[in-house]
């Protein structure tokens, strides 16, 4: 892949990702500081994540794809899926 699709990639994912970031730690009631501390990172890292400022390491991601029950683990590569394709 080229670096100009993983750009246009990564930016089609970015609000999914954070998306789902957030809804994981809300709907569980999870606190920021919680989330930080599963991920070892700091709290305004972890809000950074939420807030699409930064986006996760390949090795966050697959961390947290394994927190996600199978049905949002599809739900969610399905929502990555789409958005991808609208930008092919």
């Amino acid at each position: 892949m080229s670096t100009s699709n993983t750009t246009i990639t990564k930016a089609a994912m970015q609000p999914i990702v954070c998306d789902w970031f957030k809804r994981y730690r809300t709907t569980r009631k999870i606190s920021q500081e919680q989330m930080a501390m599963k991920f070892a990172m700091s709290v305004r890292s972890y809000s950074d994540l939420e807030h699409g400022i930064s986006f996760p390491s390949g090795v966050l991601f697959a961390r947290f794809l394994l927190m996600l029950t199978k049905e949002e683990q599809k739900e969610m590569l399905e929502d990555i899926r789409i958005e991808i394709e609208k930008v092919r």
